[in-house]
């Protein structure tokens, strides 16, 4: 494992961690960690596809892990997503030009697949592969729409670097219903130890930033419009993969939702599993050994062994979206 720091423009100091086969690299997998988490809890997915032949990736994401610039949960007081996804191409840029001739995949969980999805809008055709781990449900135009209505007025009234417990109730209230309640986050995984372990992280399960949330669903709103769905290549190799009990991705409906999009804009190649019982984070779960295979085998299958275009060091910023 290799500890690094890629400084960006705005002097934002990402925390980089890389994982190297000992032989030849089959090519790199970029991997995007979800929201109020960090990298580190990827360390043994990272090994193990290191072990497979497979460069390994991760970095945390800015208000996230040891990247430096702003407190945990606040991306930026306007702006983040756009920065999230500048960051990520930055570290796949230089991942690219370290290990030079070899594919490239991101493979997000939660809200790094969010990050993965919006990536693959505008950059497809520098993308290798996509595998989608726990991605989001579209909550629905109007839900949505007034989510980002709140946010963007919590933003404006109590700053944007509170703490949202508002939003952060509204989106997570529900969750935990169907499940235990032994903590507040049952919902991750039927493993009480996983659940455990993200519990007594102080650096998992913060309250984001109102900023945060306006970045969020503005993300969201991106990855969910069907005309965006349509700019991606249509041979780029889509893997989702999902707990049959996750509520994030709506027990399953969402993630099979989002496939079928996929599909209806073009993509050929768009693969779906959903795992009985299995709930949120299927990387802490015990389906762990399960998805591990069933990543491997995809990403031989359907990864092509050259890469395709170099992947640009800087994403062109715009305006965020209005809703």
């Amino acid at each position: 494992m290799i500890e690094s720091r890629l400084t960006v423009s705005d002097g934002t100091s990402i925390a980089v961690r890389t994982v190297a086969p000992t032989g030849e690299a089959r090519g790199i997998v970029h991997i995007l960690h979800g929201m109020a988490e960090h990298g580190r809890r990827y360390d043994r997915l990272a090994g193990d596809l290191a072990a497979s032949g497979w460069v390994a990736v991760s970095h945390d994401h800015r208000g996230h892990g040891d990247t430096t610039g702003t407190p945990l949960g606040h991306i930026a007081d306007s702006g983040g997503w756009d920065l999230l996804l500048s960051d990520t191409l930055a570290v796949g840029a230089q991942a690219r030009a370290e290990h030079p001739g070899i594919p490239y995949v991101l493979l997000g969980h939660s809200m790094g697949s969010v990050v993965a999805r919006s990536l693959a809008i505008d950059h497809s055709e520098a993308i290798d592969g996509l595998v989608l781990l726990g991605t989001a449900a579209d909550p629905g135009t109007v839900q949505r729409r007034g989510g980002l209505a709140l946010a963007r007025l919590l933003t404006r009234v109590l700053g944007p670097r509170r703490p949202s417990t508002i939003m952060d109730r509204l989106t997570f209230g529900s969750f935990n219903a169907p499940f235990e309640g032994r903590t507040r986050f049952d919902w991750l995984s039927v493993d009480p130890d996983a659940v455990d372990g993200y519990v007594a992280d102080p650096r998992c399960g913060f309250v984001c930033s109102n900023a945060f949330f306006v970045d969020l669903l503005t993300g969201t709103g991106r990855v969910t419009d069907r005309s965006n769905a349509a700019r991606i290549r249509a041979d780029l190799p889509v893997l989702l993969a999902s707990g049959d009990q996750d509520p994030v991705g709506g027990q399953g409906t969402g993630v099979s939702d989002t496939a079928a999009m996929y599909r209806r804009a073009g993509l050929r190649d768009v693969t779906t599993r959903l795992y009985t019982g299995a709930r949120h984070d299927l990387i802490a779960g015990p389906d762990y050994d399960v998805v591990l295979g069933d990543v491997r085998a995809w990403l031989d299958a359907h990864v092509p062994t050259t890469p395709a275009s170099p992947i640009a060091p800087v994403i062109p910023l715009r305006p965020d979206d209005k809703g």
